[in-house]
């Protein structure tokens, strides 16, 4: 019968290495996932700015048009005017 010596020891530290890397691994996990999260939110946000800024700059160009329009149809009144 051949007796082998159980090194706790080096068991405890194999153990405990392991539960490093698994923890490691998990740790990386949730970082991209949390990574992904706040790149999203960011996406988001950026999002809305440009959208806000769209509507911003439409709304401007329509008022633009508006006013336009309005100087156009007091011309043509105008000239209505001078013609009879």
């Amino acid at each position: 019968m051949i007796l082998t010596e159980f090194d706790e020891k080096g068991y405890e530290q194999t153990i405990r290495e392991e539960g490093r890397k698994e923890g490691r691994k998990e740790g990386r996990k949730e970082g991209r996932k949390e990574g992904r999260e706040e790149g999203r939110k960011e996406g988001r946000e950026e999002g809305r700015a440009e959208e806000r800024m769209n509507t911003e700059a439409e709304r401007k160009r329509a008022d633009e048009a508006e006013a336009e329009v309005k100087r156009l149809l007091e011309e043509i009144a105008r000239l209505k005017a001078s013609n009879q």
